[in-house]
């Protein structure tokens, strides 16, 4: 029983160590992949969400990721782009402190995503998508979800050059 015991410690060790999001306890997400209407074929999309803030949180974790690249706005201020380069199989999320650009009251947040088709250098096949979340303590939390407004971008013209 001893023997049983201690292997266990070292697979649940091995697992912490070779699995970094486990050991840093992201198990709280509740976000979900989000994309418009795949008929659509669009390649470059829209997101919006609008929130309200009794008070401003003195910290406010924003992770996001997409497939292929993202602009993040809040309140109309550019907050940054990403993510990462990373594969499908192993997709990058960037983690930011947004707090500076959250007010009492309403709030806002977009995003444009541009989802880059087929196989390219470092970007393999994979599916479009977004998922965000931001965590805002005592005041909750803002999420991907089916309640966003998700339009096809006006602007993107994928038969341009």
């Amino acid at each position: 029983m001893i023997m049983i015991r201690n292997w266990v410690l070292v697979i649940l060790t091995v697992f912490l160590l070779l699995d970094p999001a486990a050991a840093a306890g992201r198990k709280d997400w509740v976000a979900r992949w989000i994309w418009a209407d795949e008929n659509l074929g669009a390649q470059m999309v829209l997101f919006r969400r609008v929130f309200q803030l009794e008070t401003v949180p003195e910290t406010a974790r924003l992770r996001i990721s997409a497939s292929t690249a993202y602009r993040l706005f809040i309140n109309g201020q550019y907050v940054r782009l990403g993510p990462a380069r990373c594969a499908p199989h192993h997709q990058s999320y960037d983690d930011s402190d947004v707090s500076r650009f959250l007010v009492q009251g309403e709030n806002l947040i977009a995003v444009r995503v541009h989802y880059q088709e087929g196989t390219v250098s470092y970007h393999h096949q994979g599916r479009a998508g977004l998922l965000l979340q931001l965590d805002l303590g005592e005041s909750g939390r803002v999420f991907t979800s089916s309640d966003w407004k998700v339009l096809p971008d006006p602007a993107w013209d994928p038969r341009s050059p």
